[in-house]
């Protein structure tokens, strides 16, 4: 009887040390059956991958992440949203996707076409607010509160600064644009090796103080998997551009109608096309502003109206004396909308200042609704060299 009873003993202590063991330290239980986030109760804040799931997490409603609520979504989960009130907002918590090539993270609409969910939008400045490796697709069923259009991702800051991290992303078959960031005090920390498809605006829209993020690691387009719209949208109308390198792309770099792009410091690389719509122009006037295009015959730069018609954008105004300026081999076209400062051109060098530097070679100037090119008669640092005009409806050089 002593023995049974010891054995008994034995059998329970060593029951309960495996209970202790299995619960102790293990962090989240994985779920075996998919999980149904609603707004009403506690939001768990790691979802986990179940490999033996389709659909890991399936999310009913708009989830804000406050204060505090800083959800980590792990390697391989897959997450869907079950309609077009559904979606994460990150207003004040973080939100950390990390996944990587062999077990990316994925977000998706419940039903598989575009605008079946919200989306996912940042609005919060912690530094694990972070993206690798994770598929966006399905989203964009309506503008959200803090954004103007609708996307898969977007960044924003209104009245405070806002961070985020994107990195070897996937953003396909949403409605509207792949990826959006605006905002004076947003902070796109890195933008790399992204992949754009199938969204129905164009893959990226941009604030003019993010441009220099646009990386020409990532994919904008994909032959049978285009966007709607083929061009890296800008918005020029705030705040300001700060000194940027614009690489060649596969698209070309469109800046939105109305607005006059004033320039820093731009430096454009070989086979670069800048294209602009109506209402727009190149603006380089201050002291240190500069302009620095230099293509080469078999790449050249190419700044145009968004249209292809002559007068379908304003031109390029220099009216500074910075000797940085430069144009060579670049193709400049459908200028003349309107009155740069002195005349309708495609290029105008002059305008406020008496002894304006330009060096313009070996370019191509066409189609203008004015002139080719208008510009300070007498200036010793305007240099026009080996140039080639044809049809500009005033006329090809205009000095005044």
């Amino acid at each position: 009887m002593r023995k049974l009873n010891l054995n008994l003993t034995l059998f329970m202590i060593g029951a309960a040390a495996l209970l202790f063991t299995a619960c102790k330290g293990e962090g989240p239980i994985i779920p075996d059956t998919t999980t149904v986030i609603t707004c009403d109760g506690t939001l768990p804040l790691v979802w986990k991958n179940n490999p033996d799931l389709a659909v890991d997490y399936l999310v009913t409603c708009m989830v804000e992440l406050g204060a505090g609520q800083n959800l980590v979504i792990e390697p391989g989960v897959t997450v869907q949203f079950e309609d077009a009130e559904s979606g994460i907002l990150v207003s004040e918590g973080s939100l950390k996707m990390l996944g990587n090539a062999s077990a990316p993270i994925t977000l998706e609409g419940k039903t598989a076409i575009k605008g079946s969910w919200k989306g996912i939008f940042y609005s919060s400045n912690s530094v694990n607010n972070r993206m690798e490796y994770v598929t966006v697709s399905h989203a964009g069923s309506e503008e959200q509160f803090l954004f103007n259009n609708r996307c898969g991702v977007g960044l924003y800051s209104g009245f405070n600064a806002t961070r985020l991290s994107i990195k070897n992303c996937t953003l396909s078959d949403n409605d509207g644009f792949g990826f959006l960031a605006q905002g004076v005090d947003a902070n796109l920390a890195d933008f790399e090796a992204n992949t754009f498809t199938r969204n129905s605006e164009a893959p990226v829209f941009i604030g003019i103080n993010l441009l220099n993020k646009i990386d020409a690691s990532s994919v904008y387009t994909v032959a049978g998997k285009e966007n709607g719209k083929s061009y890296i949208a800008i918005d020029a109308s705030w705040p300001d551009m700060p000194d940027v390198t614009l690489a060649k792309l596969t698209v070309p770099y469109r800046f939105l109608s109305g607005e006059p792009v004033d320039v820093k410091k731009m430096t454009l690389s070989p086979g670069v096309i800048l294209e602009f719509e109506q209402g727009s122009y190149l603006n380089i006037d201050d002291d240190g502003d500069a302009l620095i295009a230099v293509g080469t015959q078999a790449e050249p730069i190419i700044f145009r109206g968004s249209t292809g018609v002559a007068g379908s954008w304003g031109g390029i105004y220099i009216g500074n004396s910075n000797i940085l300026n430069r144009l060579e081999y670049c193709t400049v076209e459908h200028g003349g909308e309107f009155t740069l400062f002195s005349a309708k051109a495609n290029i105008e060098l002059g305008g406020a200042t008496f002894d304006p530097a330009c060096v313009v070679k070996n370019c191509l100037i066409r189609n203008s609704l004015g002139y080719g090119i208008a510009y300070r008669d007498g200036a010793a640092a305007v240099v026009l060299e080996n140039n080639t005009f044809s049809g500009n409806a005033l006329g090809d050089l205009q000095p005044y």
